[in-house]
Parts: C-alpha cells; sequence; structure tokens
C-alpha cells in the first residue's frame, strides 16, 4: 500500500487541483482575501523548493549523500513541504476555502505515508 502511494504521489496530491479544474465556480465569498494568500503561499511554495532543491547535491555529484545543509538543516523533507505549499496556495486562489484545508490535510496525509515509506526503505 505504501509502494502505491510513494509511487502515485505526485498524482495524489494534485487530486484537489482536478477537482477545482472540474468545478470552477468558486463556493466562498472570501475569494479575494483567499486568492491573495493563495498567491503568497504558491510563491512561498516555489522558494522553498528552489532553496532546498540547491543543496540537493546528488544530482550533480557521483552518489547519494544525506543533504544537510539550507533547508535541510531545519526540516527532512523540504520538497514536501514547499509541494503542499504550492497545493494549498493553488486551491485557496479558487475561493474555496473549505477545500483549501481538505488539501493541506490530504497533502499531511499522503507525504506522511511517502515518508514513513522512505524511511523504512533507508533503514532496510
Amino acid at each position: 500500500m505504501r509502494l502505491t502511494i510513494y509511487s502515485m504521489r505526485g498524482v495524489l496530491v494534485s487530486l484537489p487541483i482536478v477537482f477545482v479544474l472540474l468545478f470552477p465556480e468558486p463556493w466562498s465569498t472570501d475569494r479575494h482575501l483567499l486568492s491573495g494568500l493563495g498567491l503568497v503561499l504558491v510563491t512561498l511554495g516555489f522558494g522553498v523548493r528552489l532553496w532546498a532543491q540547491q543543496h540537493l547535491h546528488y544530482r550533480i555529484e557521483a552518489g547519494m549523500t544525506l543533504t544537510t545543509t539550507g533547508p535541510y538543516q531545519l526540516i527532512r523533507n523540504p520538497l514536501y513541504v514547499g509541494n503542499t505549499l504550492i497545493f494549498v496556495g493553488t486551491i485557496a486562489t479558487s475561493g474555496r476555502s473549505w477545500l483549501t484545508l481538505a488539501t493541506l490535510l490530504w497533502s499531511a496525509a499522503v507525504y506522511s505515508a511517502v515518508v514513513r515509506f522512505e524511511e523504512a526503505r533507508l533503514t532496510r
């Protein structure tokens, strides 16, 4: 089960965006507030991802090593945090406050399962 979640993590966390594309009308009167918040979250998410990717040395060097610099000295999975901010921000721009919260919880659940799978694999 965890292997399936790990393999499909990108698709799984994208499901709320698919929902917004299928049902484009906003359901909240707080659309302008949520849109502003969403843009901030998306920008922050891309910033976290860019910062994290600059410290992933295995993409440049031969062999994989444990990265402990940049955001990796603060949190273990900054790419997942960045992705979550991007997805939650994208949904917030749609003006759906309930779906914004649901996307945050959904992303946390998916990435929690992914992290447990990765850590078990690394332990082996």
